[in-house]
């Protein structure tokens, strides 16, 4: 990772460092578009070019003038800078692509979570096994029910050996159990009907 890191940043820099040392020799900004790099090849050329130029240097001129046009043509330039913290272009919008495909595989997952949980609920519903559960609350329901009405029935506690010391307490609690469990069979009820 860090091998190709350096080989990125690398080969960047010297692109770079060409796009300059070219760009001057045709005497034309670095980010220069493709038309003004031609109009600054034409303009040198019949400047340098052997058969016009008697100079000596002339050819050799000629020469870096004819690398630089087509290093520049054929290689664009990148306004773009990689550094360290930066060590690609796009690598926001992979980790970007990353996390939407994670987002979409958990989305996935959910979905097929809950259309087995709805299978299995389906089966549950029509098995014995449901309305075994369903006795079972209804029985102990009912049970508590009838615990805490004999409770109130007899309020005034009196006949008992052991004399109750707050009976008022007592009914109270047994009409807040009774309301519990009412809520709590509601709430079950809804369950099953969901």
């Amino acid at each position: 990772m860090i091998e190709a890191l350096s080989n990125k940043l690398i080969t960047f820099a010297v692109k770079q460092i060409m796009h300059g040392y070219y760009a001057g020799i045709l005497g034309i900004p670095v980010s220069a578009q493709k038309a003004e790099i031609k109009a600054a090849y034409r303009k040198l050329v019949k400047k340098y070019h052997p058969d016009v130029n008697p100079d000596p240097k002339a050819k050799e001129k000629f020469q870096e003038i004819k690398k630089a046009y087509e290093f520049l043509l054929n290689v664009p330039y990148s306004a773009q800078i990689i550094t360290p913290q930066n060590p690609h272009v796009s690598r926001k919008t992979t980790d970007d692509k990353k996390k939407e495909e994670r987002r979409i595989r958990a989305e996935k997952l959910k979905k097929q979570k809950a259309r087995q949980e709805a299978e299995s609920w389906a089966k549950f519903k029509g098995s014995c096994r449901m309305w075994g559960l369903v006795f079972i609350a209804l029985t102990g329901y009912f049970s508590i029910v009838a615990v805490c009405i004999e409770n109130i029935r007899e309020y005034p506690y009196t006949g008992y050996e052991k004399e109750v010391q707050n009976p008022e307490f007592s009914v109270a609690v047994s009409l807040f159990v009774i309301g519990i469990f009412t809520f709590l069979m509601y709430r079950f009820y809804r369950f099953l009907r969901s």
